[in-house]
């Protein structure tokens, strides 16, 4: 065990137990529903509660009507229940639900598991487990302690009364399945009070961050990332501060080494208090501007009151130059990065999945990218996406092989970077062509 884990370990004795408050915390937010039978009985799932109350039957089965529970004074939704003959009725729910807090100077993150188990006539019984913690201290170093457990295809179980000890992350692909990450908190709940170190507060930690997080389960990244950007890199510092929240997210997912070119410009928005809203466009702008020879310490072309115009404007101009009239001479060329290219992302090539009218493919090689960029118009091969280690292009099309959008999946951490119609418009299809790439998300990194 290194000096950092053991420093941590000793913290965690220290750490106290969880409030009142938290431990309200921990038993709320489970679905607040009423279970109905055909006899007139209505079950609460809050507290256990069983009345007999004759509702419409069609009302509970559109979940038009709702009631009133006279012991706990919850509002239901009514559904129905098939009563389970002389077996035991009973219902269990589990939520994971984290705590921030700090100690000696280190970010912590405390999860617990939330347990809910209903049986009817009964008290409704809640439990709270504490699970695994994650630590990061004011250099942006990350330990993980946890409970024991075991897991597999079929089940996750944990030994609650284990002694702790020291974890890593554990996403990964085995060839046959895909194991997710159990230390990614990004799809928790959160207690709404976050105590944050002096040293993340001084950092650039925004309110506006924790806000996000609590509003939505399972959002874009996590919370640890977040901090160890901040306390990481003096960029994602600036950013911060600077109020460019979009850029900041950007930039946790590309990573450092490719912002650091885009961090001039960015200066240069800050003196002109220009927010740059959608960071994919914003770049790929900025690198045409840089084809041109442009001035890209200049507000008039950085800080454009109209990106989508602007990067159409920069966008139809360069696919003059390179598409319409060199696009013939540009593919013959494309040869001698297909190899480079192959050997990148050819363990992706192949990996294709869809729905009954959008299939998503990933582009197999230059030449593809270079025909999917002139048919799109846009930029995924006039700004060389297919160079960019970190990024793995895909493209989808209807059921008629037409194209619909290019997608751009992050191979740091897994994400939906940008996904863009014609133009870059979105289409009708683009919000399931996102939830297409993310549920089959695990066919890309089984094989990364």
């Amino acid at each position: 065990m290194t000096k950092r884990e053991q420093r941590v370990m000793a913290l965690h004795d220290r750490l106290p137990e969880l409030s009142k408050a938290q431990r309200k915390f921990m038993m709320q937010d489970f679905q607040m529903v009423g279970y109905y039978w055909k006899r007139g009985e209505v079950w609460c799932q809050h507290c256990g509660h069983v009345e007999k109350v004759q509702m419409p039957e069609l009302a509970v089965s559109l979940e038009y009507d709702d009631y009133i529970c006279p012991v706990c004074g919850q509002r239901l939704t009514l559904k129905h229940y098939a009563q389970k003959g002389g077996k035991r009725d009973e219902e269990y729910l589990e939520q994971l639900k984290t705590v921030v807090t700090t100690i000696g100077g280190q970010q912590v993150f405390r999860t617990y598991l939330s347990e809910r188990r209903n049986v009817k006539g009964e008290p409704t019984e809640y439990q709270v487990h504490d699970i695994y913690e994650n630590w990061v201290d004011e250099q942006g170093c990350e330990v993980i302690l946890s409970r024991q457990y075991s897991r597999s295809l079929w089940h996750m179980r944990w030994e609650y009364g284990s002694p702790w000890s020291v974890k890593h992350h554990n996403g990964n692909a085995s060839g046959y399945y895909v194991t997710s990450d159990i230390f990614d908190i990004s799809g928790n709940f959160f207690y709404p009070v976050w105590r944050m170190s002096k040293t993340v507060m001084r950092n650039g930690w925004r309110r506006e961050f924790q806000m996000e997080f609590q509003k939505s389960v399972g959002w874009r990244i996590s919370p640890v990332l977040v901090v160890q950007n901040l306390l990481l890199y003096p960029e994602c510092e600036m950013l911060a501060k600077t109020g460019q929240t979009e850029m900041f997210y950007y930039a946790c997912s590309k990573g450092r080494t490719e912002m650091a070119k885009y961090m001039p410009s960015i200066r240069i928005c800050n003196r002109n208090k220009y927010v740059i809203k959608d960071p994919g466009i914003w770049c790929d702008y900025i690198d045409m501007l840089e084809y041109f020879g442009k001035d890209v310490r200049n507000a008039f072309y950085v800080c454009p009151s109209d990106l989508c115009a602007a990067h159409d404007r920069m966008l139809k101009k360069k696919i003059d130059r390179e598409f319409r009239e060199k696009l013939t001479k540009d593919i013959a060329k494309s040869v001698k990065y297909e190899e480079s290219y192959r050997k990148e992302k050819g363990r992706f090539f192949g990996v294709c999945f869809g729905n009954e009218h959008i299939t998503v493919t990933v582009i197999c090689s230059v030449k593809e990218m270079a025909m999917e960029g002139a048919a799109m118009h846009h930029c995924v091969y006039t700004n060389a996406y297919y160079k960019k280690e970190s990024s793995l292009i895909l493209s989808a099309r209807d059921s008629r092989g037409l194209r619909l959008e290019t997608i751009e999946v992050s191979l740091r951490t897994w994400q939906v970077l940008q996904s863009r119609g014609v133009c870059n418009n979105p289409t009708e299809y683009h919000d399931e062509i996102i939830r297409l790439v993310e549920e089959n998300m695990y066919q890309l990194k089984k094989v990364a």
